[in-house]
Parts: C-alpha cells; sequence; structure tokens
C-alpha cells in the first residue's frame, strides 16, 4: 500500500553542441502528465535545460530522468528543426520544502521536543539516535549524476508502544535495511511508536519500493513479519529548499 509521499526533484541535461537556445515553451509542461509528472518550472540558459519537477511514488528516478529526456527531446526536435539533441551526461536531485540541514535537526531533534514523561525512558530513546555526514552523490554508466535524499517515516503497526529494549532491536533492524538496500543512512531517530530517518535514496527504487523495503528488511532482522502499519511517509530532501531552485529559474528567463 502506498504511503504519503511529497516528491521533488530538479534535473538537468546540456545540448551536444552549440545551440543557441530559445525559451523554453510553456507547452513542455504538457509533456509529461500521462507519466503523473508535474512541472514546477522549467529555463533554458548557459547550453543546458533546467526543470523543475513534482512525480509519483511509483517510478524510480532512473526511469524519471529517462522520461523527462526522451519526451523533451523528441518535442524540441520537431518544434526546432537545428536542435542538437542532448549530451548523454545529467544531473538528477532531490528537492524539498525544507533543506538537508533542517530536516536532519528535526530527526535529531525528536525525543528531545516529544512529551514524554519517564527520564530514563527519553534518555534511552536518546542514545538510539544516529548521526553520519556523507555524501548522497551517485553515477550510472549512462554519464547521469544523482543526488537524492529522503526524509522517511515508518509507523508501527497499530502503533504499538515500543520499550527500549525493543526499539534497540528495531533500530539495528533498520540500520542492517539501509545497508541491504544500498541507501545510506544519514540520521535515525526512534519514537516510541514510530521511526524517522533521513537517508540516500538509490536511484533504481521506487519511493513505494524504498518504502516497503525497509520494512520488509528490518523486519527480516527482528524476525518479526508485518512489523509495520502499511503506509508511511516518503518525502524528498534537497541541498537547498525548492522555492530557491524555482526562483533560479525564472530568474533565467523561465516559467
Amino acid at each position: 500500500m502506498s504511503g504519503l509521499t511529497k516528491l521533488y526533484f530538479g534535473w538537468s541535461a546540456y545540448f551536444s553542441e552549440v545551440w543557441t537556445a530559445p525559451h523554453l515553451p510553456v507547452a513542455v509542461k504538457d509533456l509529461y502528465a500521462p507519466d503523473g509528472i508535474r512541472l514546477c518550472s522549467g529555463s533554458v540558459n548557459r547550453g543546458k535545460v533546467m526543470l523543475i519537477l513534482e512525480a509519483g511514488a511509483d517510478h524510480a528516478p532512473q526511469w524519471i530522468a529517462g522520461r523527462l529526456k526522451g519526451r523533451l527531446n523528441h518535442f524540441l526536435k520537431k518544434a526546432y528543426p537545428d536542435f542538437p539533441g542532448f549530451d548523454r551526461s545529467f544531473f538528477f536531485q532531490s528537492l524539498g520544502q525544507n533543506d538537508r540541514r533542517i530536516v536532519s535537526a528535526y530527526v535529531q531533534n525528536q525525543v528531545k521536543s516529544s512529551d514524554l514523561v519517564d527520564p530514563l525512558y527519553r534518555r534511552r530513546m536518546n542514545e538510539l539516535r544516529f548521526h553520519e555526514e556523507g555524501e548522497s552523490k551517485r553515477s550510472t554508466s549512462h554519464r547521469g549524476r544523482y543526488d537524492l535524499v529522503v526524509h522517511v517515516v515508518l509507523i508501527i503497526a497499530n502503533r504499538h508502544r515500543i520499550f527500549s529494549a525493543e526499539a534497540r532491536k528495531v533500530f539495528e533492524g533498520l540500520l542492517g535495511a539501509c545497508r541491504v538496500l544500498d541507501a545510506k543512512a544519514f540520521d535515525i531517530s526512534m519514537m516510541p511508536d514510530h521511526a524517522h530517518l533521513m537517508i540516500g535514496w538509490p536511484s533504481e527504487l521506487s519511493a513505494d519500493e524504498l518504502l516497503e523495503g525497509l520494512k520488509r528488511e528490518s523486519g527480516k532482522r527482528m524476525r518479526r513479519s508485518a512489523y509495520w502499519q502499511d503506509g508511511g511517509y516518503v518525502g524528498t530532501v534537497g541541498p537547498y529548499k525548492m522555492s530557491v531552485a524555482v526562483a533560479k529559474n525564472r530568474g533565467f528567463g523561465g516559467w
């Protein structure tokens, strides 16, 4: 079952050779409706196209990046006979309403800002916090680069309240799940009936697949099936706020 998702991205690709690019037609917005992709902003600047978009949870970033390039390449070739096509390289990154520094602080402060009464329980839950700096950029054989980070919330079935010993097992199970899925863990924080994570998103997995993979693999390590509630939350996080990316695009004469 799909969870709640807020998935925003920025995509940029260079032309294969020097081309005096016109402005990006607003008609480009309609290209991706059949794919469940909503364009928020687009521009052409310094030999490259930049798009800001929102997408659904059922397609992997690799698929989305390929569809963006394929449809736009076809559109521009029809609209401008001298369009040279795109270079093979591109950059695809996650964006969000808040940047990574803000989301990291939010995850790390979950226990501190909660209304837990027992000071011993609060201290032990605080010990089950994980934070690690690191790089999320990845390359593919198609000369594409991805920089994808998401905030994930998983809820324990029936909102079962866990004690600190069980919480440690869940915490270790989530770390193990991240390793199996090749989803780099940046932040994890355990709460009495749910968990918050900020992790790198493998570009070959859809948001639905990532969410279900975390549940499945952590459940295996705890030897507990159906441990997590259906659904959950996956929201993209960027190196800067999405509003900054949209304003930048418009500054280049985009929409």
